[in-house]
């Protein structure tokens, strides 16, 4: 099992996001990135804290699970199927991302190169922080 998940069960969802929360409302800095927001519970924590956006990145699952292939972040990643990798959607980490992206304020599609994400990152927080 995974530490996070470890924690999660221990202390509740939103342990991880009240850590963060307390972080960011105690250092001074004016941007933090979150990434991993995985449960309601924490998006609500989160959304306490000024200037809070929920920004949704998403892909094709396909495309995905081939980013998740070449990666190798874990030691089955290489050999993994697509069933694998979508039969891994329904793991209880990921059961209640679609409601947490449904409560972003935007959402950048992800299916271009690293430079085409940054360029789209760096125009939403332009436009953020135009209205911020």
């Amino acid at each position: 099992m995974h530490l996070g998940t470890n924690l999660r069960q221990i202390f509740g969802d939103d342990i991880l996001a009240q850590v963060v929360q307390e972080d960011i409302l105690t250092a001074p800095h004016d941007l933090w990135v979150v990434d991993g927001v995985r449960y309601i519970s924490e998006h609500e924590i989160l959304a306490q804290v000024p200037d809070y956006y929920l920004l949704n990145i998403t892909a094709p699952i396909e495309l995905r699970w081939q980013r998740t292939r070449q990666r190798q972040e874990k030691v089955d990643e290489a050999t993994m199927t697509l069933a694998e990798f979508t039969e891994r959607e329904h793991d209880k980490t990921e059961q209640q991302i679609s409601a947490v992206q449904a409560q972003a304020s935007f959402t950048i599609n992800n299916t271009g190169s690293f430079q085409d994400l940054y360029n789209k990152i760096d125009q939403w927080l332009l436009n953020v922080r135009h209205i911020g």
